[in-house]
């Protein structure tokens, strides 16, 4: 006489196949959107025509798949090297965005990157120049970010002052066209660093 079992064993969990990344399958045809594109965070005039000494300043976005499908982006061979800047004003986070130290896109696949890019991100300054400008211009958090709440120090050996202080501010959205506008653009940095899709 056997003994019948009283339950069924669980499968084993098949595995994920995953999906190898189009620049891995035709490199010919595509490149990976991760490689093309830097933040960079600008302070000064001087700040951005010193790009040889923005090392500190500038990053690689963690995640591009929310605005480039596949994380990947199609560009002959001729339109290569692609790289890709989002330049944030340091304080209140204005934005231009270009090819690196200004140069050239590379034919119309790079064009159609930069603007894939245009399409997803708040609308940015009217020119270089207004962009410097804003850069340059004091930020004052209150102006936009509505009630201070609460500020903090904490110390920093980078810092001169050996102390950096914070403060936690809280205002509505709705009604305030500036603080809106300001929501947008802090909202940009969080997709740069989130997983999800949306």
């Amino acid at each position: 006489m056997s003994a019948e079992p009283t339950s069924a064993e669980p499968k084993p969990a098949e595995e994920e196949v995953a999906e190898e990344k189009p620049w891995v399958k035709e490199p010919e045809r595509f490149v990976a959107a991760h490689d093309c594109l830097r933040l960079r965070f600008v302070g000064s005039a001087a700040e951005l025509s010193n790009s040889a000494d923005s090392r500190g300043t500038t990053f690689t976005p963690q995640y591009v798949h929310q605005i480039f499908e596949d994380e990947a982006i199609e560009l002959p061979l001729a339109s290569r090297p692609l790289n890709m800047e989002v330049l944030y004003t340091a304080a209140s986070l204005d934005l231009w965005i270009r090819c690196a130290d200004d140069a050239a896109p590379q034919a119309d696949a790079a064009m159609d990157a930069l603007y894939a890019l245009m399409a997803e991100l708040p609308a940015p300054c009217a020119s270089l120049g207004a962009f410097t400008q804003a850069a340059e211009q004091p930020f004052d958090p209150a102006s936009v970010c509505g009630d201070l709440l609460e500020s903090y120090t904490l110390a920093s050996p980078a810092a001169a002052t050996g102390a950096v202080s914070y403060g936690v501010y809280c205002g509505a959205v709705q009604g305030d066209a500036a603080r809106k506008a300001f929501a947008e653009r802090v909202q940009t940095i969080y997709r740069w660093c989130t997983a999800g899709w949306g």
